[in-house]
């Protein structure tokens, strides 16, 4: 070993230091033996709990009796004594007994007999061993079994094992290493001294060294091949991988809240757009309900201009009835003066001819009264009788001239009645032929009003589905302004929680450059009291250098008188 070995009081010097570093909660010492030592030194110490182990019941009696060594003002604390043998597996091995009662356990006397040549063999016993993981599973240690290790203020548990191999507990106690915080054990200096490696100093330290600690300081033993080591938890290593990890952590959490704050700006431009798309669409809503409003009036005034043509329909229709019964009427009327008319020519026909018969009547009576004439020149002589006969002549002239005015005077009233009549006929034409240019004109109107009607209900259904259209834009618009509103909402929601995040991962970003720094200032402390115990102790070497030489040559003298006095008879 390059480290130089240091007295006892260096020891205590470097334990109280690592008790100052590391202060202890839970102690576990394996082959505490009769509680002597210097690596005892914890009874002094306000320790809450301890498990003692040896393999020899009655050596741990001095940890059972009320005299046993207390804190000072401190409740009795839990400390418990456990007979067991440790090893590196759970089951039965050898257990070597010695003439020397302190050097029993797993190693054989042969293998001890380069540090103890007068060390006798007893016989030896198979006894059930424990691992050290399995004995405090059995026996834990509250807040003692972690699953990590951390910073030597958050191992308080401490580790001593007084006894030969340390190796093979070391192995057996993985569990345990991993809550422990210091190290103490008794090894080996010299591996040529001893036939089993798992005793040697360099075999522990490799074994340590690879959980994470290192050797601070080597103290000296009753035995100059034989010394106290100490061993802490090296956080060094640790200390740079948290921090590298911190550093990644802190560069991953700077880089989601470059992305956090990148998602935040979309969002809040998403957000702006979306306000900026939702005021349009409520400037285009309120001008689609204005629309719709213009529509809905100009749907109304049609509906009522409608009404009212439907109305001034019905009122023509009925006229329009009544025109046809008039006109019906009249054709009716005309079709009676017609008949009137054709009596009437009939009438006046047989006028003409009653006038004709008369005309030849007094062609006739002209001839007769010629005849009658003639007959007087020719019978002048028979006066009286012609006389009489014609006073019966002119009697009839008179009944003829009586018969032709009063034939005169009826074709004179047919005449008249044919005027009226054919002035009748003519009024009824006029009458007709206005009628039927009424009747045309109705007609035209009615086609107008209807043509007008078809043209409004065109217009109607033309504005009733523009309504529809803009009822559904105007549908359209509110579900798409609400499903925008809705839109703003999750991102104003996802706004806040981005920005919460931002904030949860700004204070566990500054929580880890704190402690971060704690770790730091710890570990520079840790190591400052590290250079500051081992200059103390390079202080103590010189001093004890000349005093350890004169106890190496004084144990080599007590060494030989031992020989000598075991080789005389007797002895």
């Amino acid at each position: 070993m390059s480290m130089h070995i240091s007295g006892n009081t260096a020891t205590l010097a470097c334990l109280e230091m690592a008790r100052r570093l590391a202060p202890p909660q839970a102690v576990i010492h394996v082959g505490a033996g009769h509680g002597h030592g210097t690596l005892h030194q914890w009874q002094r110490w306000p320790v809450a709990h301890a498990r003692v182990i040896d393999a020899d019941d009655a050596r741990l009696q001095w940890l059972r009796t009320p005299t046993a060594a207390q804190p000072e003002g401190a409740t009795p604390p839990d400390w418990q004594a456990l007979a067991a043998v440790v090893a590196d597996h759970d089951g039965e091995v050898d257990f070597h007994h010695a003439s020397n009662p302190a050097e029993d356990g797993l190693l054989s006397v042969g293998a001890l007999l380069g540090l103890w040549p007068n060390l006798r063999a007893l016989p030896h016993s198979t006894q059930p061993a424990r691992r050290l993981d399995t004995l405090l599973a059995q026996h834990p240690l509250p807040g003692a079994l972690g699953d990590s290790p951390a910073a030597p203020d958050a191992h308080p548990t401490w580790l001593i094992i007084d006894c030969l191999p340390a190796l093979r507990i070391l192995q057996g106690a993985p569990r345990t290493l991993a809550t422990v915080g210091v190290v103490c054990l008794r090894a080996v200096l010299d591996p040529a001294r001893l036939d089993d490696p798992a005793a040697s100093l360099a075999a522990s330290t490799e074994f340590l060294a690879e959980h994470g600690f290192r050797c601070v300081h080597l103290g000296e033993t009753n035995h100059p091949a034989v010394g106290e080591a100490l061993f802490l938890r090296d956080e060094a290593p640790a200390l740079q991988a948290e921090r590298s990890a911190l550093q990644q952590q802190l560069a991953q959490l700077t880089r989601t809240i470059d992305q956090l704050t990148q998602t935040r700006d979309e969002h809040a431009r998403l957000a702006t757009d979306r306000a900026a798309q939702l005021d349009a669409l409520t400037q285009a809503k309120a001008a689609t309900a204005q629309v719709a409003a213009d529509r809905q009036a100009q749907l109304d005034a049609l509906t009522k201009e409608n009404a009212a043509l439907i109305a001034e329909h019905a009122t023509l229709t009925t006229q329009k009835a009544q025109l046809t019964q008039a006109l019906q009427a009249a054709e009716q009327a005309s079709a009676q003066a017609l008949v009137a008319r054709d009596a009437e020519a009939q009438a006046r026909k047989e006028a003409a001819a009653a006038l004709d018969a008369a005309a030849q009547a007094n062609t006739a009576l002209t001839a007769e009264r010629d005849t009658a004439l003639q007959a007087k020149a020719d019978a002048l002589a028979a006066r009286d009788a012609e006389v009489k006969a014609k006073t019966e002549a002119l009697a009839a002239r008179d009944a003829e001239a009586k018969a032709k005015s009063e034939a005169l005077s009826a074709r004179d009233a047919l005449q008249k009645q044919i005027a009226e009549l054919t002035a009748a006929r003519d009024e009824q034409a006029r009458l007709a032929t206005e009628r039927a240019t009424q009747l045309d004109a109705l007609n035209k109107a009615k086609a107008d009003a209807d043509k007008l009607a078809a043209d409004r209900q065109v217009e109607l259904d033309t504005l009733t589905t523009e309504r529809d259209a803009a009822l559904k834009a105007k549908a359209d618009a509110l579900a798409a302004r609400d499903a925008e509103a809705k839109a703003k909402s999750e991102a104003l929601s996802a706004r806040d929680a981005l920005q919460k995040q931002i904030a949860e991962l700004t204070a566990a970003r500054d929580q880890a450059q704190q402690n971060a720094k704690q770790t730091q200032q710890r570990l520079d402390a840790s190591l400052k009291q590290i250079e500051e115990l081992q200059n103390d102790a390079l202080e103590t070497q010189h001093r004890q250098q000349l005093l350890q030489e004169e106890l190496v040559k004084a144990e080599a003298q007590i060494e030989l008188i031992k020989d000598l006095l075991l080789r005389e008879p007797g002895l």
